[in-house]
Protein backbone atom coordinates (compact mmCIF):
# COMPACT_ATOMS: atom_id res chain seq x y z
CA UNK A 1 0.00 0.00 0.00
CA UNK A 2 1.55 3.40 -0.47
CA UNK A 3 1.93 5.34 1.65
CA UNK A 4 2.31 9.24 2.51
CA UNK A 5 6.02 8.55 3.11
CA UNK A 6 6.70 7.13 -0.26
CA UNK A 7 8.79 9.41 -2.57
CA UNK A 8 6.91 10.80 -5.39
CA UNK A 9 7.33 9.27 -8.74
CA UNK A 10 7.37 11.41 -11.61
CA UNK A 11 7.69 9.62 -14.71
CA UNK A 12 5.05 7.10 -13.08
CA UNK A 13 2.52 10.16 -12.07
CA UNK A 14 2.90 11.91 -15.13
CA UNK A 15 1.85 8.05 -17.17
CA UNK A 16 -1.38 7.90 -14.71
CA UNK A 17 -2.21 11.41 -15.64
CA UNK A 18 -1.35 11.08 -19.42
CA UNK A 19 -3.74 7.73 -19.55
CA UNK A 20 -6.31 9.38 -16.97
CA UNK A 21 -6.63 12.56 -19.83
CA UNK A 22 -6.50 10.57 -22.81
CA UNK A 23 -8.99 8.42 -21.88
CA UNK A 24 -10.98 10.91 -20.60
CA UNK A 25 -10.86 12.99 -23.61
CA UNK A 26 -12.00 9.69 -25.57
CA UNK A 27 -14.58 9.20 -23.57
CA UNK A 28 -16.43 12.93 -23.40
CA UNK A 29 -16.64 12.12 -27.36
CA UNK A 30 -18.33 9.20 -26.72
CA UNK A 31 -20.93 10.95 -24.77
CA UNK A 32 -21.50 13.49 -27.43
CA UNK A 33 -21.65 10.80 -29.82
CA UNK A 34 -24.84 9.60 -27.65
CA UNK A 35 -26.10 12.87 -27.11
CA UNK A 36 -26.53 13.64 -31.03
CA UNK A 37 -28.70 10.78 -31.22
CA UNK A 38 -30.42 9.79 -27.68
CA UNK A 39 -33.67 8.66 -29.43
CA UNK A 40 -31.94 6.19 -32.03
CA UNK A 41 -29.53 4.90 -29.18
CA UNK A 42 -32.00 4.26 -27.23
CA UNK A 43 -34.29 2.12 -29.87
CA UNK A 44 -31.44 0.54 -31.81
CA UNK A 45 -29.35 -0.39 -28.38
CA UNK A 46 -31.08 0.13 -25.33
CA UNK A 47 -34.37 -1.52 -26.13
CA UNK A 48 -33.31 -4.00 -28.31
CA UNK A 49 -30.17 -4.85 -26.74
CA UNK A 50 -30.88 -4.44 -22.76
CA UNK A 51 -33.68 -5.41 -22.45
CA UNK A 52 -33.05 -6.75 -18.84
CA UNK A 53 -33.61 -3.25 -17.80
CA UNK A 54 -36.08 -2.54 -15.64
CA UNK A 55 -38.08 0.04 -18.57
CA UNK A 56 -41.36 -0.55 -16.17
CA UNK A 57 -39.88 2.27 -14.26
CA UNK A 58 -37.19 3.91 -16.09
CA UNK A 59 -37.68 4.49 -19.84
CA UNK A 60 -35.28 3.59 -22.37
CA UNK A 61 -34.82 6.82 -23.17
CA UNK A 62 -33.87 8.23 -19.39
CA UNK A 63 -31.35 5.15 -19.32
CA UNK A 64 -29.55 6.55 -22.30
CA UNK A 65 -29.53 9.88 -20.67
CA UNK A 66 -28.06 8.59 -17.78
CA UNK A 67 -25.12 7.12 -19.92
CA UNK A 68 -24.81 10.39 -21.93
CA UNK A 69 -24.64 11.86 -18.37
CA UNK A 70 -22.48 9.69 -17.39
CA UNK A 71 -19.77 9.77 -20.05
CA UNK A 72 -20.11 13.46 -20.47
CA UNK A 73 -19.79 14.66 -16.63
CA UNK A 74 -17.78 11.73 -15.72
CA UNK A 75 -14.45 12.48 -17.66
CA UNK A 76 -14.32 15.85 -16.38
CA UNK A 77 -14.16 15.18 -13.27
CA UNK A 78 -11.65 11.96 -13.71
CA UNK A 79 -9.76 14.03 -15.93
CA UNK A 80 -9.52 16.82 -12.88
CA UNK A 81 -8.97 14.24 -10.70
CA UNK A 82 -11.82 15.02 -8.52
CA UNK A 83 -14.53 12.44 -7.35
CA UNK A 84 -12.34 9.96 -9.45
CA UNK A 85 -13.24 6.79 -8.52
CA UNK A 86 -16.57 7.59 -8.16
CA UNK A 87 -16.21 8.70 -11.96
CA UNK A 88 -14.72 5.58 -12.67
CA UNK A 89 -17.15 3.65 -11.07
CA UNK A 90 -19.83 5.15 -12.90
CA UNK A 91 -18.06 4.77 -16.44
CA UNK A 92 -16.98 1.18 -15.97
CA UNK A 93 -20.41 0.69 -15.52
CA UNK A 94 -21.45 2.34 -18.73
CA UNK A 95 -18.60 0.26 -20.61
CA UNK A 96 -20.15 -3.10 -18.72
CA UNK A 97 -23.62 -2.08 -20.69
CA UNK A 98 -21.19 -1.23 -23.82
CA UNK A 99 -19.59 -4.77 -23.47
CA UNK A 100 -22.91 -6.48 -23.01
CA UNK A 101 -24.20 -5.03 -26.08
CA UNK A 102 -21.05 -6.15 -28.67
CA UNK A 103 -20.61 -9.66 -27.64
CA UNK A 104 -24.56 -10.09 -27.72
CA UNK A 105 -24.44 -8.12 -31.69
CA UNK A 106 -21.23 -9.90 -32.61
CA UNK A 107 -20.55 -12.69 -30.64
CA UNK A 108 -16.81 -13.49 -29.09
CA UNK A 109 -15.43 -13.43 -32.83
CA UNK A 110 -13.43 -15.76 -32.25
CA UNK A 111 -11.64 -14.30 -29.84
CA UNK A 112 -8.56 -14.75 -28.64
CA UNK A 113 -7.09 -15.54 -32.24
CA UNK A 114 -9.62 -14.39 -34.71
CA UNK A 115 -8.39 -12.14 -37.55
CA UNK A 116 -11.93 -9.97 -38.03
CA UNK A 117 -12.91 -8.00 -41.56
CA UNK A 118 -13.36 -4.52 -39.10
CA UNK A 119 -9.38 -5.69 -37.70
CA UNK A 120 -10.66 -5.05 -34.03
CA UNK A 121 -13.48 -6.90 -32.44
CA UNK A 122 -16.77 -4.82 -31.99
CA UNK A 123 -16.09 -5.20 -27.71
CA UNK A 124 -12.28 -4.42 -28.09
CA UNK A 125 -12.70 -0.83 -27.32
CA UNK A 126 -15.01 -1.09 -24.77
CA UNK A 127 -13.15 -3.47 -22.72
CA UNK A 128 -10.34 -1.59 -22.70
CA UNK A 129 -12.14 1.64 -21.47
CA UNK A 130 -13.12 -0.65 -18.76
CA UNK A 131 -9.55 -2.21 -18.07
CA UNK A 132 -8.99 1.29 -17.43
CA UNK A 133 -11.47 2.31 -15.38
CA UNK A 134 -11.03 -0.33 -13.33
CA UNK A 135 -7.43 0.92 -12.56
CA UNK A 136 -8.65 4.07 -11.64
CA UNK A 137 -11.42 2.82 -9.50
CA UNK A 138 -8.98 0.53 -7.19
CA UNK A 139 -6.16 3.24 -7.84
CA UNK A 140 -7.20 7.09 -7.71
CA UNK A 141 -6.59 9.71 -9.86
CA UNK A 142 -3.09 9.95 -8.86
CA UNK A 143 -1.18 12.19 -7.60
CA UNK A 144 -0.65 14.99 -10.49
CA UNK A 145 -4.54 15.99 -10.14
CA UNK A 146 -6.76 18.23 -7.92
CA UNK A 147 -7.63 15.43 -5.00
CA UNK A 148 -4.12 15.22 -4.72
CA UNK A 149 -3.96 11.53 -4.37
CA UNK A 150 -6.37 11.68 -1.44
CA UNK A 151 -8.50 8.82 -0.75
CA UNK A 152 -11.77 9.07 -1.68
Amino acid sequence: QQGASEPFNLPAELGILSLRLGTSVMMFHNGLDKLKDPEGFSTFVVEKYLDFLPFDTIAPLLWTYGAITAELACPVLLALGVLGRPSAAALLTTMGFAIYFHLNQTGLEGFPLGVVEAHQYAFETSSLYAGIFFYFLLAGPGKLSLGGGKKE
